[in-house]
């Protein structure tokens, strides 16, 4: 049979030698594929310390069944490809007496300490064959070099936690070591870059989210790395890709799932609220919920999804370049429907207590500010407006707000409620009905919502930055919230950087 041959270090051919004979327990084998590994290579140059010259090298292969043991009766038959252990071990040494058969005192590899796979056929004990499973032969031969990296990584207890922001409780936030996410079917599993701590985050550290349940890993406004894609995934996402996705899991089978109202599913599951989180080094998320970032940077991306509860709210009702719309509350929600409603070429007047806001509100374009703790809302209106505003905008969820909200509005105006809050709201009901207000809740944001806005922040015609007061590296995370959860209005957006 041909055969490649190294005489000694420096010298190769392909030679004539004899063809194996089949001893008993043995399978003869036609070899189909050989790689080179490093050891062959370096048996050839003379630097594989092990080596005897002369010698076949190769031990990385596939092949053939051609015969098996007349007495075999397991699942392998003839003309399957497969692949084989190529370290033969004495049965007899301590080593091997103790199951460590890896590294017996006098393991003989193939193509090293005895002949190995570069040639036509070989023989092989059939215990040491192993079924191809369908591979083809190419893979097959890579098998042997894939269990050499495959083992070393079971030597030792590899890293399978991750470092994560956990609230225990109201006012309980650590960091802690916590599992690491297994992928599921169509899932990708991402590597967080940048957190931004929504107003509900710190209402879920205070008590005050009305949703939260406890334990729970905080964070939804996130942007991540893609480490791993679904085995079948044909889209244009790929590994090493920066993304945002959608938080918000709906069931897909209740009447509002049914009608395409995802964002408001009876059973909603909102990342960091009714489910854990974004504030840990890695999550898994089904890839339909993942987006292209498109050349934003991870900071950017993280404030994509706060951006689009405003953008979604502000299509609740039709919004015109003659409206004068009325945001009350500066908090960056409110700062991001601002944002929003001048799209549309809208009078953006915007409301809140802490005139730090309201000096952010001027920057990202606001028409007028008022400072409701001295000046009064009513009176306000009257000065700017010609009874009343077409749109106002509830971006607080506290019971005044939306009250504000009513009496600010003008006849047949529209009011958008964001906010969210624990507190009843007591008001006659008759003043709605004598000004025909037509009154729009909006919950979460719509996938289009998430696309149309990476769409708008890529083609510049905003400047996020603005929006980010500071940044903190995770294992300040603590010190993020409590810093938030005391804001005398000099912070707005506040980012937690996970990972470069």
């Amino acid at each position: 049979m041909k055969t490649i041959h190294i005489a000694k270090p420096g010298e190769i051919a392909l030679v004539d030698t004899k063809k194996p004979e089949v001893g008993p327990g043995e399978a003869l084998l036609k070899i189909r594929v050989v790689g080179i590994c490093g050891a062959d290579v370096a048996s050839y140059t003379g630097n594989q310390p092990f080596t005897t010259y002369p010698r076949i090298p190769g031990h990385e292969f596939s092949a053939e069944i051609v015969t098996l043991p007349e007495n075999y009766e397991g699942e392998l038959k003839p003309g399957d490809v497969v692949t084989a252990n190529p370290y033969f071990n004495c049965g007899t040494c301590y080593s091997c007496r103790r199951g460590h058969v890896n590294c017996c005192h006098d393991n003989q590899t193939m193509g090293v300490q005895r002949d190995g796979s570069f040639c036509e056929y070989v023989t092989m004990p059939v215990e040491r064959i192993y079924s191809g499973k369908g591979l083809t032969a190419e893979q097959l031969a890579m098998i042997e070099p894939f269990s050499i990296g495959w083992h070393a990584l079971s030597r030792a207890e590899v890293k399978r936690t991750m470092k994560t922001i956990h609230i225990a409780k109201p006012g309980e936030i650590a960091l802690v070591d916590t599992k690491k996410p297994e992928v599921g079917p169509g899932e990708a599993l991402l590597k967080i870059r940048v957190v931004g701590i929504c107003g509900a985050d710190v209402a879920s550290y205070t008590g005050n989210q009305p949703f939260t349940t406890y334990p729970r890993i905080p964070g939804h406004e996130f942007s991540a790395e893609i480490v791993t894609l679904p085995e079948n995934y044909e889209g244009e996402l790929k590994p090493g890709d920066v993304v945002t996705a959608n938080p918000y899991f709906n069931c897909g089978t209740c009447y509002s799932c049914r009608r395409g109202h995802v964002n408001c599913c009876h059973d909603n599951q909102t990342m960091g609220v009714q489910r854990d989180g974004s504030f840990c080094e890695y999550v898994t998320m089904p890839v339909e919920r993942i987006y292209s970032g498109k050349g934003l940077t991870a900071e950017q991306l993280a404030m994509i999804e706060p951006f689009s509860i405003g953008w979604h709210a502000l299509s609740r009702a039709e919004v015109k370049p003659t409206d004068k719309v009325l945001v009350i509350g500066a908090g960056p929600i409110g700062l991001f429907a601002l944002i929003s409603a001048k799209r549309y070429g809208a009078e953006v007047y915007v409301a809140d207590i802490l005139d730090g806001r309201l000096e952010k509100a001027l920057a990202f374009g606001a028409d007028g500010t008022v400072n409701t703790k001295t000046t009064d809302l009513a009176e306000y209106t009257k000065q700017v407006t010609d009874g009343g505003f077409d749109v106002c905008v509830e971006a607080c969820g506290a019971p005044e707000t939306f009250l504000g909200c009513i009496d600010s509005c003008a006849f047949a105006g529209n009011i958008i409620l964001i906010g969210n809050g624990k507190r009843d709201t007591t008001f006659l009901h008759s003043i709605i009905l004598k000004k025909e207000l037509n009154v729009y809740g909006s919950r979460n944001s719509l996938p289009k919502d998430f696309k149309e806005l990476i769409d708008y922040v890529a083609s510049g015609a905003v400047d996020l930055s603005k929006m980010v007061s500071a940044i903190y590296p995770m294992e300040e995370a603590a010190d993020a919230f409590k810093a938030l959860a005391h804001n005398d209005g000099s912070l707005s957006k506040v980012l937690i950087k996970i990972s470069d």
